[in-house]
């Protein structure tokens, strides 16, 4: 069985069995109605999916689940244009309650019978009907009749079994009467649209989408330098989520980080990518130990950081790059900032903190002769062997490793700029970064310093 369809569709299915107890299943993904007493002896169910890729509807195979059955079976699948909210009302001998006007509805009937018995057809638009199995004067028969209509039925109609799928409007609870059931999803109000609910699809069903407002970052790297013990989510909280994911970054703002940490560098044909390393390697087994500098992003797609797509450094501009304080690595690509500084908003000068490590003065005197702000990162030896003391002038802000002894840390602390301790696993680290003197501390624990989503 096969119908057109697009992703977000709506596919509804309808199969209704001669005998009860039929063990018929749609293949694939379906969030399944099933019901073995349909009326009279008799079983069908309702299979329901919003469409994510149009083969879904293509050559659906129906499979007795636990055993062959020689039941007459009938099945009509609908596709409906968009994605809807629906409800369904399972097989059963009662004919289904009338509907809100609001609500349109796929009513199903299903009956059975030998040679000469009729069922009088109880549809009135044959624009909206749909048949499976004819009812035939000459042999026994099945049938199985849907439509499309707002309100009851007709007084009139006759089935074995009914069922039926609603979209759209508010329902009656099962049975009639009581209270009007509000529809799954979030109220919302679209511009100039009016009143529409908002639902996850979360295969196989829908269900309401919880609605929150992200919180913004840092307005300015001035706001974050003023802020007593402030937090980077380093790699987008590597120790919580996916590196340099989409959903690390979304996840460290949910819980409400107000800075991130971003490394990027150029693929072969110009693309630049958030990665840390060289190659992908680390990040993905399957990955050839090729430089990301000699592969195309077309190559780079087949992969995947811990599990999750990499992201183009447009795609982080786009979601965070106005409104949180990014520190801004540009890796093995470092000689063509100056090209990734032209992709950056127009605010950036007072949102993007270049980084590098502290020995890279050469790159940091650009960077602020340039009026950018920087970061050097270095490590405990750094401190003792005074090369630190050499690099610090170059730059605005020092990294120092938060577990460095605290005899070191005054060291690093005594050279007049701002220290970041870096990189906080946990919350304990957080905490003994601050303890040693940092002004603030890069994080790759995020989950684990402020413990909850705030969406």
């Amino acid at each position: 069985m096969s119908a057109e369809s697009k992703i977000g569709d709506t596919v509804i299915i309808y199969l209704a069995s001669q005998f009860g107890n039929t063990k018929t299943r749609p293949e694939g993904k379906w969030d399944v109605t099933y019901s073995a007493n349909a009326g009279s002896g008799r079983s069908g169910l309702i299979a329901r999916a919003v469409v994510t890729d149009p083969a879904q509807t293509q050559n659906v195979q129906f499979v007795p689940k636990g055993g062959e059955s020689n039941a007459r079976e009938c099945v009509v699948m609908l596709v409906v244009a968009n994605g809807w909210t629906n409800w369904p009302r399972e097989w059963g001998p009662e004919k289904p309650s009338p509907y809100p006007q609001t609500a349109i509805t796929f009513f199903a009937g299903q009956s059975h019978g030998g040679a000469g018995v009729a069922w009088e057809d109880w549809r009135t638009d044959p624009q909206a009907s749909w048949t499976a199995g004819d009812v035939t004067p000459a042999a026994s028969w099945s049938s199985l009749r849907v439509e499309a209509r707002t309100g009851a039925l007709p007084e009139a109609a006759t089935a074995m079994g009914w069922a039926s799928v609603s979209i759209g409007g508010r329902l009656p609870p099962a049975g009639g009467g009581g209270q009007v059931e509000e529809p799954v999803g979030q109220p919302v109000e679209l511009h100039g649209v009016g009143p529409a609910r908002v639902s996850v699809y979360e295969p196989p069903t829908v269900v309401p989408a919880k609605i929150g407002v992200m919180p913004g970052g840092y307005s300015s790297i001035s706001e974050m330098m003023g802020t007593s013990g402030f937090l980077i989510a380093h790699r987008g909280g590597s120790g919580s989520w996916p590196e340099m994911s989409m959903k690390a970054y979304t996840n460290s703002v949910a819980y409400g980080a107000k800075a991130l940490e971003v490394s990027t560098h150029k693929t072969q044909d110009g693309v630049w990518v958030l990665c840390h390393d060289q190659d992908l390697k680390r990040v993905d087994s399957t990955a050839p130990e090729t430089p990301l500098a000699q592969m195309t992003w077309a190559e780079v797609q087949k992969y995947r950081t811990v599990g999750e797509p990499f992201v183009r450094i447009e795609e982080y501009l786009e979601a965070y790059g106005e409104s949180h304080v990014t520190i801004l690595d540009p890796k093995y690509s470092a000689l063509q900032w100056s090209e990734l500084a032209l992709m950056l908003p127009s605010n950036a000068k007072d949102h993007v903190i270049w980084k590098s490590a502290g020995d890279a003065t050469w790159l940091a005197n650009q960077w602020r002769a340039a009026g950018w702000k920087c970061w050097g990162y270095a490590y405990e030896q750094h401190a003792t062997n005074g090369d630190l003391a050499k690099w610090a002038p170059s730059w605005d802000y020092i990294g120092y490793p938060w577990e460095a002894s605290e005899e070191n840390w005054r060291i690093v602390t005594g050279l007049g700029k701002p220290v970041w301790a870096h990189i906080c696993p946990s919350k304990a680290a957080y905490d003994q970064g601050l303890a040693r003197g940092a002004a603030g501390c890069m994080v790759s624990g995020i989950a684990d310093v402020l413990k909850t989503s705030t969406v």
